[in-house]
């Protein structure tokens, strides 16, 4: 027996039966519940975690994710209007006429 031939048929067969035991447990609704409440736990740990961090973050007197976001929202509103400024400076100097390159008569 070819030892790759019978790798490659053993691993399509168990492929086979993981998917199709999958399969069985999503359309199984006692699981799902169960998949919920464990997904509810994650999150409601997460969000815990994410307090937690925010008032250690605070009372060590450090910025916060929110705060930087924060920061980053002004810092692209600065540069969006300096953008349109330079635009507009770039735009009036186009008007503006030329000084000679002549001295001027006294």
């Amino acid at each position: 027996m070819d030892p790759t031939k019978f790798s490659k048929e053993y691993l399509e067969e168990m492929e086979k039966l993981f998917v199709g035991q999958v399969g069985n447990m999503l359309r199984n609704p006692q699981f799902l519940k169960e998949a919920g409440k464990g997904m509810e736990a994650g999150l409601e740990s997460r969000k815990a975690f994410n307090g937690s961090m925010k008032a250690y973050l605070e009372a060590s007197n450090m910025p916060t994710r929110d705060d930087i976001a924060r920061v980053l929202q002004y810092l692209q509103t600065i540069e969006s209007r300096l953008l349109g400024l330079e635009e507009m400076m770039e735009d009036l100097s186009d008007r503006l006429p030329r000084k000679r390159r002549g001295k001027a008569k006294e």
